[in-house]
């Protein structure tokens, strides 16, 4: 609610104290959409990049998002997070605004990778979601096979039947 108050004049020409009529100004929170980017498949150990992209309700040119962080999920579990920076035109940005996060220590498996945005100004987002797979560093996996006793005989379960693993031969020269 917003009042204007004029506290009078007294003098040659008299003018009386008076309030102006209540006015009502309503702000809402602006909008922000996020689109997250990641490097989608990799092994253990790698850097993975995730970039949530900006794109606020209202022109970039008035976009302040000075009380804003992006958090970064990996399915519940909140990795990391990154305030908002945006890509000047003199840098080959079209004064975009992102926040980047990277990470090494992902494990082996599959990762849902998600982004929200959070800032008192704006109303809370969340991206769309990124499936990373993450696999073994050395593309091999072995799982032990079970003991024997020693006399028993070998059968197929244990030994290759042919050169290939299915059994069948190479080609004949």
């Amino acid at each position: 609610s917003i009042t204007a108050a004029f506290g009078g004049v007294t003098g040659a020409t008299n003018y009386t104290a008076s309030t102006s009529p209540v006015f009502t100004e309503t702000v809402t929170q602006g909008t922000v959409l996020l689109n997250l980017t990641a490097k989608t498949y990799g092994t253990r150990g790698n850097a993975f990049t995730f970039a949530a992209l900006l794109t606020p309700s209202e022109s970039t040119a008035t976009f302040a998002p000075n009380q804003s962080v992006v958090t970064f999920y990996d399915g519940a579990t909140a990795i990391g997070s990154a305030k908002p920076i945006t890509i000047t035109a003199a840098q080959g940005g079209l004064e975009l605004w992102t926040s980047t996060l990277t990470v090494s220590n992902l494990t082996v498996g599959s990762h849902t990778i998600t982004a929200q945005y959070s800032d008192i100004n704006y109303s809370p987002a969340t991206s769309n979601a990124q499936t990373v797979v993450v696999g073994n560093a050395s593309g091999v996996t072995w799982s032990a096979p079970a003991a024997i006793t020693y006399g028993t005989a070998l059968s197929a379960t244990w030994l290759c039947r042919g050169p290939y693993h299915d059994g069948s031969a190479p080609p004949q020269r």
